[in-house]
C-alpha cells in the first residue's frame, strides 16, 4: 500500500455538519468531503461523524472522529472502517472559523509513536 500525505480543510454549517475538501500526494486536484454529525463534543467541531469522499470514481464512507487534543486548539482526526480499523489520522488546527490539517494513512505520520 503506497503511503498518502495530505491536506484538508472543513467549515461548520449551521446545523453542525462539516463541508470541505482535500488533496494527497496521490491526488492531481482538491476533492469534495462532506460529513453529517452524529454526536456532537464538547467543543464546535469535536464530535463524531459519517464522512464521504470520492475516490476513483467511487463513494467512500468511514466515520470520522474529531477530538480537542491534548495540545489546546490542536484538533485530532481519526477516519475509521465500520470495524473501527483507522484508515487515516491527522491534526487541525482552527484559522477563521476553519479547521485546516494534514492527514496520512501512515499512522505514525502525524502522530509520532502511533499515539493518536
Amino acid at each position: 500500500m503506497s503511503v498518502i500525505v495530505g491536506r484538508f480543510y472543513f467549515k461548520l454549517t449551521e446545523n453542525g455538519n462539516l463541508l470541505g475538501e482535500y488533496s494527497n500526494n496521490i491526488t492531481q486536484k482538491a476533492y469534495t468531503e462532506s460529513a453529517v454529525r452524529i454526536e456532537a463534543g464538547r467543543n464546535e467541531f469535536s464530535g463524531d461523524y459519517h464522512s464521504a469522499w470520492v475516490e476513483d470514481g467511487k463513494a467512500i464512507y468511514a466515520k470520522l472522529v474529531i477530538g480537542e487534543s491534548v495540545f489546546g486548539k490542536i484538533y485530532s482526526l481519526k477516519w475509521e472502517e465500520k470495524s473501527g480499523v483507522a484508515l487515516f489520522v491527522g491534526r487541525g488546527m482552527l484559522v477563521d472559523g476553519i479547521l485546516i490539517g494534514n492527514y496520512s494513512n501512515d499512522l505514525e505520520y502525524v502522530t509520532p509513536g502511533g499515539s493518536h
